[in-house]
């Protein structure tokens, strides 16, 4: 299993500067990743937040770095733009020599003001359609071949998308949901791509929470019968670790055995307590 930081891109961690050396640190102490969340603002408490775009800080990051993944956790697709998008991630797949990660999900509608204050569509049929369409122009333009779309939302003309991703066939994209309730239809959106990150519950919902090695199972069965002898990555976690670093292994033990192949861990907090985090390195199973 490899270990990702799950990092905000808002608050004073995200500054740059202080970012692309916390991206550096973690790349020294055996982290494998290091994912951002995607939010045009982001708000607490009814006041918005210092934020700092995900794509530049990771641009930055990448400077710093040489092994270390980079990438978002997720991006919500139906309110960005699926070609500048596309742009981005494929700079910083060049610019790092090949390790982007794209992330994606639907958002949290409700909550995040990225859709609320710029008047985005909120209803998920909307948000679902978007995602969609989204992808299958994303993974197009990534052929860098004649590629064209039209759809319900957006429209393509012919055009070659150049250059080529560096990873081949593309820039991994893992498909973030909920688990069982309303996952079972992003999990089968990620079917088509390279990976699922899953949570239990809906979030704001007392069941929300990460998923359980007996989820996982389900979701690792389901994912090697859709599509056998075809790698998959499973993404577990989200959270903060606990005081308790045996019990803290135990349970990233339990989700490797279930199937899972990517843990991430929250960390958030003020800055020092952040790079004394993360200096410490992952909690790994051996």
């Amino acid at each position: 299993m490899r270990y990702a930081v799950n990092y905000p891109s808002y608050g004073s961690c995200a500054d740059p500067a202080f970012f692309s050396d916390i991206a550096r640190v973690a790349e020294e102490t055996g982290w494998d990743a290091i994912l951002l969340e995607d939010y045009v603002v982001r708000s607490t408490g009814g006041e918005s937040l210092p934020g700092y775009d995900p794509w530049v800080l990771l641009a930055a990051a990448a400077m710093r770095t040489s092994r270390l993944r980079l990438g978002t956790l997720v991006t919500a697709l139906p309110r960005r733009r699926p070609w500048k998008l596309a742009r981005e991630v494929l700079t910083l797949d060049h610019l790092s020599g090949g390790r982007a990660i794209l992330g994606v999900g639907l958002g949290d509608a409700k909550l995040d003001w990225s859709f609320i204050k710029f008047n985005e569509p909120t209803d998920l049929n909307t948000r679902s359609e978007r995602a969609d369409e989204a992808l299958e122009i994303i993974a197009g333009l990534w052929t860098a071949q004649p590629f064209s779309f039209q759809g319900k939302h957006y429209r393509v003309d012919e055009l070659t998308f150049l250059p080529a991703p560096v990873q081949k066939p593309r820039v991994p994209i893992w498909i973030g949901g909920t688990w069982p309730r309303r996952g079972r239809k992003a999990f089968k959106r990620a079917l088509s791509f390279d990976g699922f990150a899953g949570f239990r519950g809906i979030p704001g919902n007392d069941d929300h929470g990460p998923l359980m090695p007996q989820e996982i199972i389900e979701i690792s069965s389901s994912a090697a019968k859709e599509r056998p002898n075809t790698p998959f990555d499973i993404i577990v976690g989200g959270w903060p670790r606990s005081a308790d670093l045996d019990r803290e292994r135990e349970v990233r033990r339990n989700c490797e055995c279930a199937g899972a192949t990517w843990w991430q861990e929250w960390v958030t907090g003020a800055p020092e307590r952040v790079r004394e985090i993360i200096r410490s390195g992952p909690i790994r199973t051996n």
